[in-house]
C-alpha cells in the first residue's frame, strides 16, 4: 500500500493541480492509509482497488479546490430549501431521483457530477446551460430507467 504522501503526489501529477485546501483531512487520511496497510490484510487486488479509490477522492478534492479558485462567487449562491433524498439500495431511491429531476424548475445532481466533481471547470459551457437545453429539447430524459420513462409517458397520455 502506498503512503499518503505518495498518493498525494500521484493526485497532483494526474490533475496538474496542487492545492488540496485545508489540511484538516490529512490526519484522518493518514490513519486510514496506515490501517489499510497494517490492519486490513488486503490481497493485491484489494490494495490496488483501494489505492485507486483513495487517489480518485484526492483528485476530486484538488478539482473542487480548483473550482472554488476559478469561481469564488460559489459561496455567494443561496440554496433555499434543498430536497435531499436518501434510501437503501434497491428501494427505488434512484428511480425517484430521476423522476424528481424531470421537474424543469429543479436542478438535480448528475451521475458524472457526483463521481467527478469539478470536471466542468475546463468547460466553457456553464453546467446550467447544458441542463436547461436538455430540459427544453426533451420532456422525458433519455437516462431514466425504463419503468420511470414508461410511467412518465403514461402520465402524459
Amino acid at each position: 500500500m502506498k503512503t499518503l504522501s505518495m498518493l498525494l503526489d500521484a493526485a497532483r501529477k494526474t490533475t496538474g493541480l496542487d492545492n488540496f485546501g485545508d489540511d484538516s483531512f490529512r490526519e484522518g487520511a493518514d490513519r486510514l492509509v496506515a490501517a489499510l496497510k497494517g490492519e486490513a490484510n488486503l490481497n493485491m487486488p484489494g490494495v490496488q482497488l483501494l489505492e485507486q479509490r483513495l487517489l480518485m477522492h484526492l483528485e476530486q478534492r484538488l478539482r473542487i479546490e480548483e473550482w472554488y479558485r476559478c469561481y469564488p462567487e460559489i459561496d455567494d449562491e443561496e440554496v433555499t430549501a434543498p430536497l435531499i433524498g436518501i434510501g437503501l439500495p434497491r428501494t427505488g431511491s434512484t428511480a425517484l431521483s430521476f423522476l424528481l429531476a424531470c421537474d424543469p424548475s429543479a436542478r438535480s445532481l448528475r451521475a458524472h457530477e457526483s463521481s467527478r466533481p469539478g470536471d466542468s471547470v475546463a468547460s466553457d459551457t456553464p453546467v446550467s446551460t447544458e441542463w436547461h437545453w436538455h430540459r427544453k429539447s426533451s420532456p422525458v430524459p433519455d437516462n431514466l430507467y425504463p419503468p420511470v420513462t414508461i410511467l412518465l409517458q403514461s402520465a402524459k397520455s
